[in-house]
């Protein structure tokens, strides 16, 4: 089997018990621990405060890879049977990488790299589920094959377009040449465009990304090649398949080019924030491009660290009005490398030390680290230390550590995850829940947001109770509270976890209506915040116009 970057979202938790996560880093909670080989972990949120993971299992021999499921509920109660479901399996066919997308109706669709055992892959599939990991269509849709010229199809991505999807994929053409190829599939389970795609002209062969370009299309991004050196190239792509800019955009230009390791986002206003470990001195570089393929920033490429020692396999996230970029750095003490953070306004100007902070000193090898938004613009980070244990902490929007070093321990290094194999999510209490694979067992944990791993919602402490309704609402709710003080605020996230409304309550009210004629229908999630900081349990609330 074949280990694959993975997309991770945000997953949302309001709980009173999580009953099924472990307090102790020498036992952490089983996900699956059936016969052979469970690897290749993703996770995504539920949309009602629970969480899928889903990863590739040979419980039924090494050459019949599946890929299998577990549900778990706000309380981290696992809903489906124990080692998880199975979701898709070719009996003539083994199983290469896939993607995993939620889409705005709750149902789930799989892009899948399948083939002959040893083939790495030749044809890709779309396969749609309901929220319980049942098949929606009849069968999958077939998306990429072999013949015609491809000899192999690989790593599948997945994107949400109009309850159907955006699929990208590489295909190697007879005599070794490898192309980025985009498809589109519909919510009823039909291909829109032929089989084997549209190529995005000159996509290169080294890793690929897409986002959303804020008007039903993509800025599709992707390593120019395999080896040290080599460029970036961006496009832009509307929903018909039409290449919208006269040609390819190289972020990297003029620059010595890439190492190997690179990461995209989007801006959230339509464009891209690329970040790379450059080829020479490995230092890390990043640049802005917007929808019209135009570098944002003066100059087009800016540093995010130049320090003499060597970075690698950088990490990057949005976080309100800021981005933060995180790196494996060798500097000293460094027994290997240590975590550095940097965060950046969205004009690429550093806001911390320069050349970043520290957030780790843990004595480690090969180590990986993953990212999520927390409160009050600080970021809760990873480091799979194998010589120490897997240990998370946060540090704050000041730079500051929250959390006592080296941070909370989700478990000890006999259970550490396999490299990078492991997804890590937000929860709405602003803590953080890894799920990760051994190789051969799938684990859980969750920290919260005060570093402590918790089975007990931390939120529940809180004397700040209040009421919302109607619950359903339509054009708008009430939240109410005897125990309202001056300065308390109330806000409302939507089902990925980001702040929609927020407010702040006078010394006179005991209620303040909240309208949301203009929201969607859906799953959102009510939170009263003290004046002290101190959080009340966070309540669901159901828009239904």
């Amino acid at each position: 089997m074949k280990h694959l970057i993975t997309t991770i979202l945000f997953v949302l938790t309001i709980t009173t018990t999580f009953a099924q996560w472990s307090i102790d880093p020498n036992n952490p909670a089983i996900v699956c621990n059936a016969p052979n080989a469970q690897e290749s972990v993703q996770s995504i949120h539920d949309g009602n405060g629970g969480f899928y993971v889903f990863w590739f299992d040979d419980r039924a021999g090494a050459n019949t890879t599946q890929i299998f499921g577990q549900r778990y509920d706000v309380n981290g109660i696992p809903l489906w049977t124990t080692n998880g479901k199975a979701i898709y399996s070719d009996t003539t066919n083994d199983l290469f990488h896939y993607s995993v997308i939620r889409n705005v109706a709750g149902n789930l669709f799989f892009g899948i790299t399948e083939g002959a055992q040893g083939s790495g892959g030749d044809t890709i599939r779309v396969l749609k589920t309901d929220p319980d990991g049942n098949p929606l269509w009849a069968q999958p849709t077939l998306v990429a094959a072999k013949g015609g010229g491809p000899i192999y199809a690989t790593n599948v991505q997945l994107i949400e377009k109009d309850s159907g999807v955006y699929v990208a994929n590489y295909l190697i053409w007879t005599g070794g040449s490898t192309v980025l190829r985009m498809n589109r599939v519909d919510d009823s389970g039909t291909r829109l465009w032929p089989l084997n795609g549209i190529q995005v002209p000159n996509g290169g062969a080294g890793g690929f990304g897409m986002v959303h370009d804020a008007a039903g299309g993509l800025l599709i991004y992707w390593r120019n090649g395999n080896g040290a050196g080599t460029g970036l190239g961006v496009r832009r792509m509307d929903e018909n398949g039409n290449f919208l800019w006269a040609g390819n955009v190289n972020p990297a230009a003029g620059t010595p080019g890439l190492g190997y390791d690179y990461r995209g986002i989007s801006d959230n206003q339509g464009g891209l924030i690329l970040a790379w470990v450059e080829q020479i001195g490995a230092s890390i570089k990043m640049s802005r491009i917007d929808s019209t393929g135009t570098l944002v920033w003066t100059p087009g490429v800016m540093p995010v660290c130049v320090a003499p020692q060597t970075q690698d396999r950088c990490r990057i996230l949005m976080n309100g009005n800021y981005f933060f970029v995180s790196w494996l750095d060798s500097r000293p003490p460094a027994s290997n490398s240590n975590v550095y953070i940097q965060k950046f306004d969205m004009n690429g100007q550093p806001q911390w030390t320069l050349d970043g902070v520290k957030g780790s000193n843990v004595n480690t090898y090969i180590p990986h680290t993953r990212m999520v938004a927390s409160d009050s613009g600080s970021v809760i980070y990873t480091i799979d230390g194998n010589i120490y244990g897997f240990v998370t902490q946060k540090i704050n929007a000041d730079s500051t550590l929250a959390w006592p070093a080296p941070g909370s321990l989700l478990c000890d290094d006999s259970f550490n995850p396999f490299y990078d194999d492991y997804a890590l999510m937000p929860t709405v209490d602003f803590g953080a829940v890894s799920f990760w694979s051994t190789g051969n067992t799938v684990y859980t944990a969750k920290v919260g947001g005060n570093g402590v791993l918790a089975n007990v919602n931390e939120l529940n402490n809180s004397t700040n109770e209040f009421n919302i309704y109607p619950n359903p609402a339509n054009e708008e709710f009430k939240v109410s509270s005897a125990k309202f003080q001056v300065g308390d605020a109330i806000k409302v996230y939507d089902a990925i976890g980001k702040i929609i409304y927020q407010t702040i309550i006078g010394h006179t009210e005991r209620s303040r209506s909240v309208e949301t004629s203009s929201w969607n229908n859906g799953v959102y999630f009510v939170q009263l915040v003290s004046t002290s900081g101190e959080k009340s349990s966070t309540k669901k609330l159901i828009v239904n116009h």
